[in-house]
């Protein structure tokens, strides 16, 4: 479908690249989802220990 575009390149090469560069996105992105879900948790312990320290004030 794209071929016309990657005249006088090698397909099977950019594949390889394209696949490669989508494994490490996929890589990244995952570790970075965890880092994320890990600082949102870590936040929200703090901020109960935080409230369970002062007087409530909320219901």
């Amino acid at each position: 479908m794209f071929s016309h575009l990657f005249t006088g390149f090698p397909q099977r090469s950019f594949a390889k690249s394209l696949k490669l560069h989508v494994s490490l996105i996929g890589k990244s992105f995952s570790q970075h989802f965890y880092f994320v879900k890990f600082v949102l948790l870590g936040g929200r312990l703090f901020w109960l220990t935080l409230d369970s320290g002062k007087p409530r004030q909320r219901s």
